[in-house]
């Protein structure tokens, strides 16, 4: 709770929006915003004093007018990990946008014919950035697997929804690796392209993707 409260109150926020799963996290929160609470099972009531996430969005008129912007408005705040003394927030202007756009097509050469899943959690920046605002920048799907990650669950994904370009941390690729005959007979030849960030890519894991795999893992850098 002290958590959510330096961020709701260093950034100023208005609205929490969250599903009941998470709802419980704010109950110890002071001077909390009001919530939009996402009812998950039919039946299920939000809390006293929330508002009901649907029925908000259903009594809106489907018409609106844009508020223009410029390039250095605010697009979104992320907040760092705090490394040293409490969370700073980052304030991330619209023209970013133009950055993350690029980065999508060029670097992760996320392609009109893929099947796309970054593994990272939408939590931080790589999650975020390029798992959930790239791909919709490309007007492209993308996946998302709410659960702990493991080899057989990353297998299951990738098998099921025939995912073709993956993005994710060094550290998955090298569990991937490390279970060997286990995962390999399952997505060879699925992936087209595989990207790779947040720690440093040993060799042997590009080696073991290009080699096993017959597909290559590239390496990405760099605030």
């Amino acid at each position: 709770p002290k958590a959510i409260e330096h961020r709701t109150t260093s950034s100023k926020a208005r609205l929490i929006v969250t599903d009941s799963v998470n709802r419980p996290k704010l109950d110890e929160v002071r001077d909390c915003p009001p919530v939009l609470t996402i009812s998950r099972r039919n039946g299920e009531t939000v809390p006293a004093g929330d508002q009901d996430f649907d029925q908000a969005l259903a009594q809106r008129s489907t018409d609106f007018a844009p508020v223009m912007r410029t390039g250095g408005d605010a697009c979104m705040m992320l907040f760092t990990s705090g490394t040293t003394g409490l969370a700073k927030g980052v304030t991330v202007p619209n023209k970013a946008l133009m950055a993350i756009h690029m980065y999508m097509r060029y670097a992760v050469d996320l392609r009109d014919t893929d099947t796309y899943w970054n593994i990272a959690d939408p939590g931080w920046a790589y999650g975020l950035y390029f798992g959930a605002i790239g791909p919709l920048l490309l007007g492209h799907a993308t996946t998302l697997y709410d659960g702990p990650f493991s080899v057989d669950a990353a297998c299951h994904v990738i098998e099921k929804y025939r995912i073709s370009s993956l993005a994710g941390a060094p550290t998955a690729y090298r569990l991937l690796m490390a279970a060997g005959a286990d995962a390999a007979p399952r997505i060879r030849g699925l992936l087209r392209t595989v990207s790779s960030a947040g720690e440093p890519l040993n060799p042997e894991v590009i080696r073991w993707f290009r080699e096993t795999l017959d597909c290559p893992i590239h390496d990405h850098y760099g605030q």
